[in-house]
């Protein structure tokens, strides 16, 4: 467990996450909102063309490899020593933390940027073939990225449970 000094330094840092989380989000919906605007409404009842199926389906194995993506990373940096079940001193423990930190940025950058492709794509299958089943498939991966956003408690949990497999390594 990390004392409150050390979590006082993480705090700028999920600031920042959040910040590109948010932006993410932000150019989802802003590029969503300019593509539904353009948009013929006249298609209700009209049924799904196979563009529609493609990008729904390419979508879907998108947000699917958003949750798969971060396990190719390791949960602890390579360049922090193994400790063997000893106690780590605070600054080797800062340095731990600066490492996993980073990883975790990647991995929510790598994640948002997955859900925000498949987003995109279905708001150009919007724009060439509107049915609702591409407004769906959009609003799920709006709902995806809002479930997801990076948040203290979770980035904390995270956070510990790296920790603690690093220490017991």
């Amino acid at each position: 467990m990390l004392n409150e000094q050390q979590w006082s330094k993480v705090s700028t840092r999920l600031t920042v996450i959040q910040i590109v989380a948010l932006a993410m989000i932000m150019g989802s919906v802003f590029f969503a909102g300019l593509i539904a605007s353009m948009a013929d409404w006249s298609f209700i009842g009209e049924p799904i063309k196979m563009l529609n199926v493609i990008g729904a389906g390419t979508a879907l194995l998108i947000y699917g490899i958003s949750f798969a993506a971060p396990m190719i990373f390791p949960s602890i940096p390579k360049e922090i020593p193994k400790l063997g079940g000893d106690e780590p001193s605070d600054q080797l423990k800062d340095k731990a933390v600066a490492g996993i930190l980073a990883l975790i940025s990647i991995e929510t950058v790598i994640k948002y940027a997955l859900i925000q492709g498949g987003i995109f794509l279905n708001a150009m299958v919007f724009m060439l073939e509107p049915r609702w089943v591409t407004l769906i498939i959009v609003a799920l991966g709006g709902l995806l990225m809002l479930l997801r956003f990076p948040l203290k408690f979770r980035l904390r949990g995270n956070i510990d449970q790296r920790i603690e497999e690093w220490q017991r390594s």
